[in-house]
């Protein structure tokens, strides 16, 4: 989900950036915010809808709300990667999908194998989106009734670099995940109104220290290579 707050400063949401904790205080604040149109209404009954959480690359912000100055929250690639990744494992585990393999015993020998080139591509290209979820999967599960294309782009796209959100620039202003007091401070400053980012949507995926990972130089700069760069370099994906 992405907002415009006070008809000047765009919020880009990006995955796995505590995005949904961001939005829910600005949601819930004494901003003026103005939901972009990417929201979608999920009924629960007749009478009572939830917005769904999405997320709006920086280009169609741009198309709905016109060039403003952009807000948003960094993350360190590597780490954000591989939170992404045991979120997708735990979310299909939770569809009950039968996977290929538990995240306990994921190791990086399995990262390398699995996503060859070919599945790198498709993930950046944003071609054959649903062939390395089905990957993972030790049968036809993916096609579970619960398994809703809502769900499915959910998904899939967290494996895309936070750069493809906007569009390989800079925000006008950035923030790290790990120093949210500065974005509230920031927005303090702007506007004059006292914001709290809760801390939500943790334990999403499972822990990475729960599996066989580790996080060294070879396997940041694998992700950095295949997952990073194709968005760093030019506009023009691999």
């Amino acid at each position: 989900m992405s907002l415009l707050i006070n008809n000047d400063l765009i919020w880009i949401s990006i995955p796995k950036n505590a995005s949904y904790s961001v939005e829910s205080a600005l949601l819930n604040s004494n901003l003026k915010v103005k939901l972009s149109n990417g929201y979608k209404k999920k009924y629960i009954d007749k009478t009572k809808f939830e917005l769904t959480h999405t997320h709006i690359p920086l280009s169609s912000l741009f198309a709905e709300f016109g060039k403003k100055e952009t807000l948003c929250i960094n993350r360190d690639y590597s780490q954000r990667w591989l939170s992404s990744l045991s979120q997708i494992l735990k979310q299909l585990k939770l569809l009950d999908m039968n996977l290929i393999i538990d995240w306990k015993d994921i190791d990086n020998e399995f990262i390398y194998n699995f996503f060859d080139n070919e599945t790198i591509k498709d993930i950046n290209c944003n071609e054959n989106e649903i062939n390395y979820l089905k990957k993972l999967v030790s049968n036809n599960s993916i096609e579970h009734k619960d398994f809703s294309q809502i769900q499915f782009k959910m998904l899939w796209n967290l494996l895309l670099s936070q750069n493809y959100w906007k569009l390989n620039n800079k925000c006008t202003y950035e923030f790290d995940i790990n120093e949210m007091d500065k974005f509230e401070t920031f927005i303090k400053n702007r506007y004059g109104i006292n914001i709290k980012v809760p801390k939500l949507n943790e334990g999403l995926g499972y822990k990475i220290s729960d599996s066989n990972i580790k996080l060294d130089e070879k396997l940041k700069n694998w992700i950095w290579e295949n997952f990073e760069v194709p968005f760093v370099k030019s506009n023009s994906l691999i």
